[in-house]
């Protein structure tokens, strides 16, 4: 029996079976919904790292990081304190061009999401917050790619209605 919502790791074993799961994390969708978590080398080692958010007993909200070791176990996790427990998914990629990998965290205030910036090292920035144009509101699923082929990243946000909104 588990207790409490957690993040577990089940380790494939090549046959399409996997191994009994493992706890690695508090739960990703504590406070989040489409995805709570995200997955990317966030210290430049060539090792997985995890991402995932939570809510605080304060009312609050935090990013994880758990940090890869690349064996299928992980660094204790590091929490960078979000402005708000009104969020709903976390986006990673280098949203600055800068060859870092970023995180965008979806949040229900009208028209806004935070932007924490990577250091490379696995550390991130505190967070900012973006505005997006009015009539856009609080995304509940952020997807990040080229969709227009310009080498800049761009967003599909999630609010109920998919709206694309590209990064210029």
């Amino acid at each position: 029996m588990v207790n409490g919502p957690n993040l577990f790791l089940l380790v494939g074993n090549g046959d399409g079976t996997f191994q009994k799961p493992r706890t690695i994390g508090p739960s990703a969708f504590d406070c989040g919904f489409k995805p709570g978590s995200q997955v990317n080398d966030f210290n430049g080692d060539g090792n997985l790292d995890v991402a995932f958010c939570i809510s605080t007993k304060s009312g609050g909200a935090k990013i994880g990081i758990l940090l890869g070791r690349g064996d299928g176990t992980f660094e204790k996790p590091v929490f960078y304190p979000v402005s708000s427990d009104n969020y709903y998914s976390v986006g990673a990629d280098d949203f600055n061009s800068d060859g870092k990998t970023d995180l965008v965290v979806s949040r229900n205030h009208n028209n806004e999401f935070a932007l924490l910036l990577g250091n490379g090292d696995g550390t991130f920035q505190h967070e900012t917050i973006i505005k997006l144009a009015e009539g856009y509101f609080a995304p509940f699923g952020i997807l990040a790619a080229d969709f227009d082929s310009d080498g800049l990243l761009d967003f599909v946000l999630d609010d109920s209605d998919s709206v694309v909104y590209t990064q210029k």
